[in-house]
């Protein structure tokens, strides 16, 4: 499994055209940091190499959580407020990363 490409990217976020393609690789590339920072793990394409014990190859759950988060943030250039409160991401994209996380002691 791999990152998710432009193509996956913009297919998740309904985008026919290519004028926000910087955009898109930005805010993918900001997710998968956003995500590694909350799972204390390096996220690698293909293999984990022997120096990184912790690291971990990304797979389904990862890469949709990936496309979850870039497209939340393309959606939305600003904080999300339902009824004046601030509203977190779905708990989709917890419940796609959480079982990967590792908790320092």
């Amino acid at each position: 499994m791999a990152l998710p490409t432009i193509e996956e990217l913009k297919a998740h976020t309904n985008i026919e055209h290519d004028g926000d393609n910087a955009l898109l690789v930005t805010y993918a590339n900001a997710a998968k940091t956003t995500i590694e920072n909350y799972l204390n793990r390096k996220l690698y394409n293909d293999s984990v190499p022997d120096s990184d014990l912790s690291g971990i190859v990304v797979n389904d759950a990862i890469k949709v959580a990936i496309l979850m988060l870039a497209g939340h943030w393309y959606d939305n250039r600003e904080a999300v407020t339902i009824n004046g409160n601030a509203s977190a991401l779905p708990l989709a994209y917890q419940m796609l990363i959480n079982p990967y996380r590792i908790i320092p002691l």
